[in-house]
């Protein structure tokens, strides 16, 4: 037997064994290794186009996340058009369809997720709020809670003005004027 053959007879079931393995790789769906089907309920307080910006963000992480819509999640999208009461019925029907969590954006309808999910185990995650300590969401930024936590937008003025004095150094005095 020459050195090639021997060479083949090694090479070729590896060669073989790689070829399948990339193939099985590549036929599996991007979201295999999750084994449930989610139901997500996204609502936000009004159509303004931060808040679209903030869901559609939402949506994008969840999809490069491996949770597709109507894949293997199904994500619920409302808008409760800046009406309180409209907010309280959607997320009333979300804790009813036992939704898996609810994401929240703005601080009225947080506050609403908040307290109808408060005896449930559905988890609340808040986006486009901007105080959630002094709006009751949290005890403290630090420590959430273990079933409601999110982000908030909040910038403190000292950031602001010192983010101000190292674009423009010779900044002194700024005002505000209306």
């Amino acid at each position: 037997m020459s050195i090639k053959q021997i060479l083949l007879w090694i090479i070729a079931p590896l060669l073989l064994f790689v070829g399948c393995t990339l193939i099985y790789i590549i036929m599996l769906p991007p979201n295999s290794h999750l084994k449930e089907t989610y139901t997500v309920g996204i609502i936000q307080n009004a159509d303004h186009p931060a808040l679209i910006q903030t869901r559609k963000g939402i949506i994008d992480v969840l999809t490069r996340k491996g949770y597709i819509h109507h894949t293997n999640t199904l994500i619920k999208e409302e808008s409760a058009e800046g009406d309180l009461s409209k907010a309280a019925q959607i997320i009333q029907n979300f804790v009813k369809n036992k939704v898996d969590i609810i994401i929240a954006i703005g601080t009225p309808v947080a506050e609403i997720a908040m307290r109808y999910t408060s005896k449930t185990d559905i988890p609340v995650v808040f986006a486009s709020v901007t105080d959630p300590v002094t709006a009751g969401l949290v005890e403290t930024l630090e420590t959430p809670g273990d079933q409601i936590t999110g982000v908030t937008n909040y910038v403190s003025i000292s950031r602001q003005f010192s983010f101000f004095k190292r674009l423009m150094p010779t900044l002194d005095l700024l005002r505000k004027w209306n």
